[in-house]
Order: structure tokens, then sequence, then C-alpha cells
């Protein structure tokens, strides 16, 4: 029975990876696509007007299912930090996971202009399907920006932390961070703007970070499990 019950556990510690990949499919589903931005923010693509209604369907889909693992790995994280610093793991549990909770909205937030784009480009042209997506950009624009500040803090304190020693990860694991992918995949699709892989590569930076952050969390799991280490309870 432990055999299987350890087992089973085995299988778990990969989850948040797996929805890592997910989420990296989903944003590859949306970025695959001809570029060159118009309207508000520059959002709106050349290549909507001719994208399939179910890509950003089925990326919303993988994308439902990819965040609420995220919270597995996650606090799984967390509990590996309170090893080192109980008060650096619940810092780290609170503020991922309020910018989490706002992932999924950050994700519909592309999603949803790009399905409303497309059917007002069929039906009423392209400067009415741009006059849409920018009134939805607009309206919902002060509320993405207020996720991406609270990500963007959460993810700055996860590398200050690392870096200081304050958790059982190497230093060289603050790469796997998705502020410090995007270091690397925004200047390569700014001086490559014409070609749909570096859009696709730079629309998945969060996703890709985060797979990239899971697999450490996993890999130390694995190595503790060898060890006989027991990470502590997040007291919150």
């Amino acid at each position: 029975m432990s055999r299987i019950t350890n087992r089973k556990t085995g299988c778990l510690r990969w989850l948040p990876a797996l929805a890592g990949l997910m989420g990296f499919a989903g944003d590859l589903l949306l970025g695959s696509i001809k570029p060159g931005g118009r309207g508000l923010y520059g959002m709106a693509q050349t290549g909507w007007s001719g994208m399939a209604y179910w890509r950003p369907a089925l990326s919303m889909a993988l994308m439902a299912i990819a965040f609420p693992l995220y919270m597995l790995g996650l606090y799984a994280a967390a509990r590996q930090i309170a090893s080192v610093s109980p008060a650096t793991g619940r810092r780290f549990f609170v503020a991922t996971g309020i910018a989490n909770l706002g992932g999924l909205f950050i994700h519909a937030w592309f999603c949803v202009p790009q399905i409303a784009y497309r059917h007002v480009f069929d039906t009423d042209g392209p400067e009415a399907a741009l006059a849409l997506t920018d009134r939805i950009y607009r309206a919902l624009g002060p509320t993405v920006a207020i996720t991406l500040v609270v990500a963007g803090a959460a993810l700055s304190y996860l590398f200050v932390a690392v870096l200081r020693g304050r958790t059982p990860y190497p230093r060289a694991g603050a790469v796997a961070n998705p502020l410090v992918v995007a270091c690397v995949t925004v200047p390569l699709w700014l001086l490559f703007r014409n070609s749909p892989a570096f859009y696709a590569l730079m629309l998945s930076t969060p996703n890709l970070g985060f797979l990239s952050f899971f697999l450490l969390v996993a890999v130390r799991d694995i190595r503790a499990k060898r060890e006989g280490v027991v990470w502590p309870r997040l007291g919150l």
C-alpha cells in the first residue's frame, strides 16, 4: 500500500509542471498567427481576421485547468521555501496566490477580443472589428494593470529571495522565473517583430517561466525525498 501511495504522490508533484506545458500550448494556440499590432496597445494582430474560433476557445479551456493546478505548485513551493524561512514561504504563497487568481482573467483578456474581432471582421469589416477590440481593452485595461503589478511584485519577491539564499533552491534557480524569461523572449520579439514564432514565444513568456519554476520545485522535492527531508506545513 505504501508503494502505491508513494507512486501517487510522485505523480502529483509533476502536475504543476504539466500545467505549465498546458499553458504553453494554450499560448501557442493564440500566438501562432501573422503578427502586426494595430489599435489600442497594438494588441490586435493582422492574423486575427483568419483565426479559427476553436483556437482561443481551446486555449481558454487549457488555462481553466492549468491555473488551479498552478496553485498546487505554488503551495508546494511555499512549503519548500518555509523550510528555510517560514516568513518568506508565507509571503510567497500569499503574493503568488493572489496573482494567480488574476491569471485566468488576463488570459481571457487575450482570448475574448480575438473571438470578437474575428466575428465583427467577417460581418462588419476591419474598422468595426478594431473599434470593438479597442473598447474591450480600454474597459478592462485598468483591471489587467492591477493584476500585472501584483504578479510583478510577487515574482520580483521570489527572484530576490532565491538570490539571497532564503529558499532551498540554488541561486542559479533564480532564472526559473517569468521575469527572467521575459528578458529573453521580449527582446527577441522586438528584434523580429514580423516573426510568428517569436511573437508566439513572447506571448508564452509567463507560462514558460512557470514551467521552468515548477520543474525546479519537482526536482527539489525528489531530492528531499531521497534525503528524508519532510517539508513543514505552511501556517498562515
